[in-house]
């Protein structure tokens, strides 16, 4: 389940906190529309990885997401 792969994801990077880590925890929460729990992994990702042009990516398609869910309640 979506929940379990969470919490695997939670358990390991507390053993090793990773920018792949948070990035694998980020895509899960985000395949769950928990999109700004998604966006807070992808940010301590970065903050871990500073040079990862990936994850800019997936933050710009991450906010994409965002604003179109928040227009979609408008």
């Amino acid at each position: 389940s979506y929940e379990a792969a969470i919490d695997y994801c939670t358990q390991a990077l507390y053993i090793h906190n990773t920018a792949d880590g948070l990035l694998l925890r980020s895509r899960i929460k985000r395949d769950q529309k928990l999109y700004d729990d998604a966006l807070t992994d992808l940010l301590a990702a970065k903050n871990l990885d500073p040079t990862n042009n990936d994850l800019d990516r997936y933050i710009n398609r991450l906010n994409a997401d965002l604003q179109h869910c928040h227009e979609t309640l408008l």
